[in-house]
């Protein structure tokens, strides 16, 4: 989650009821509540890369960063006879593309990436259902709570 402030506005404990970590509880529950209701969307790290390669590599890698769902600026043509090409990519798809580098250059070809942001899933509906996730029977993180009153116990969302 990014830019999200919380603000637990109130509470009621019981001495007999209420034991630590019950409010922390609470709190993870109506996250989850509000996530499941909010329109959310997948985020995914990007990298912000340089790569310096032969001149004739140039339209190679080129197409290589479009299929690997990267976005690249105008290339640089140095006078040495090698062509920088900077842009962003996410991470899932292009941490091995030094590998293709390297075979596709002969050694010749150098990459830097780094960290840059994070944005929009690139493929967000195979991610979600690769995953198949349902919230409502994740009972390892519930939404919801349980919670006992004169013999008997009741669901609060």
């Amino acid at each position: 989650m990014t830019d999200v402030k919380i603000i637990l506005i109130d509470g009621l404990s019981h001495i007999k009821h209420t034991e630590g970590g019950d409010f922390r509880q609470a709190v993870y529950r109506a996250i989850r509540q509000g996530l499941m209701k909010a329109k959310s969307l997948l985020l995914e790290p990007y990298y912000s890369f340089s790569i310096s390669v032969p001149g004739s590599l140039t339209g190679r890698v080129l197409n290589d960063i479009v299929k690997h769902y990267g976005r690249a600026e105008a290339p640089v043509q140095g006078a040495n006879g090698r062509t920088v090409i900077t842009g962003l990519a996410p991470v899932a798809s292009f941490m091995n593309y030094g590998e293709e580098l390297m075979a596709l250059s002969g050694g010749k070809g150098n990459i830097s990436l780094s960290f840059s942001h994070y944005d929009r899933c690139h493929n967000e509906e195979e991610v979600i259902t690769r995953y198949q996730y349902d919230p409502d029977g994740d009972t390892a993180n519930p939404s919801c709570s349980v919670f006992c009153q004169k013999g008997t116990s009741f669901v609060v969302n």
